[in-house]
């Protein structure tokens, strides 16, 4: 490598690491992804997708940990960002909540066909049914494969659901050019948050994804179980209010009634209480002279 060389990327590594230690001071929340299969348009509509809240920057994971260094994050938490810098990686950086932006990433979420001279990342299967395909060249390709199947009409159907690969395994050519002959994208491409760190807390990829749904009726018992702790234990808060002075009024006015106190609100109650008790008492009286 000649020395020209060798000074020119020296000097676009120390321009990459000051954008990053620039990104890490404008911003106060960022999130590590997991970028790994994720093609270049995908990762434009993300962009596209967070502009003016964020931003999205393709990082070299040892520069990325360098720019780490420099920041004022404690030892332990950037020992944990850096375990989880591996493969290809990007990172978000953001004021807003990590939790906020993390939600967008399930709009990026895609399948996508296996490529050839590649490890699958998951089992292949061929499901029974009609196909698209014609009989010839990738009718060969299901024989060797063992795949069963039959020529109706012109059309090839599928017998039954035949695993032609399993996870871990070489994906070779014929097989990538069957698949997606027959339109089949059996891996889901995705963008992963690894990590975050959101006001200067260090927080779990797994723990950056909120079951709205889920989050939402939480909070909606969390109100009726307090709403309750308040009401019946008689504290003054504005939302229990309305219902402490009804329960007080009708409260107050069983209590007068249960007295005898005459006023203008018991008053109807009181006779009816009187009129009830004589009624009653007239019927004993009738019984006991028969």
């Amino acid at each position: 490598m000649s020395l020209t060389i060798y000074a020119k990327r020296k000097e676009r590594k120390k321009k990459q690491l000051e954008e990053l230690g620039n990104l890490l001071s404008k911003y106060s929340n960022f999130v590590v992804l997991s970028i790994a299969g994720v093609e270049t348009p995908t990762l434009q509509k993300l962009r596209d997708s967070i502009r003016g809240k964020a931003e999205l920057k393709v990082v070299k994971n040892t520069l990325f940990s360098k720019a780490l260094d420099r920041t004022n994050l404690s030892e332990d938490i950037k020992t944990r960002i850096k375990k989880n810098l591996e493969r290809e990686t990007a990172v978000l950086f953001t004021n807003s909540s990590t939790f906020e932006i993390v939600a967008l990433l399930d709009r990026f979420k895609k399948p996508v066909y296996l490529k050839p001279n590649r490890i699958s990342p998951v089992d292949v299967v061929i499901p029974a049914g009609v196909t698209t395909l014609q009989p010839g060249p990738f009718t060969d390709s299901l024989t060797a494969l063992g795949v069963p199947f039959d020529v109706k009409k012109n059309l090839v159907y599928i017998r039954q659901d035949t695993v032609v690969l399993k996870k871990g395994e070489f994906v070779n050519t014929r097989l990538a050019d069957l698949l997606r002959e027959m339109g089949l994208a059996p891996v889901i491409s995705s963008i992963k948050a690894k990590c975050a760190v959101d006001e200067g807390l260090f927080i779990e990829g797994e723990k950056l994804t909120l079951n709205l749904e889920q989050y939402k009726k939480e909070i909606e018992s969390a109100y009726e179980n307090a709403f309750s702790l308040a009401f019946n234990s008689a504290l003054p808060e504005p939302e229990v209010m309305p219902l402490l002075v009804t329960k007080a009024y009708y409260d107050s006015l069983s209590i007068a009634v249960e007295c005898g106190i005459v006023n203008e609100q018991t008053a109807p109650l009181v006779f009816a209480k009187a009129l009830s008790i004589a009624s009653a008492l007239d019927q004993e009286i009738k019984k006991a002279s028969k």
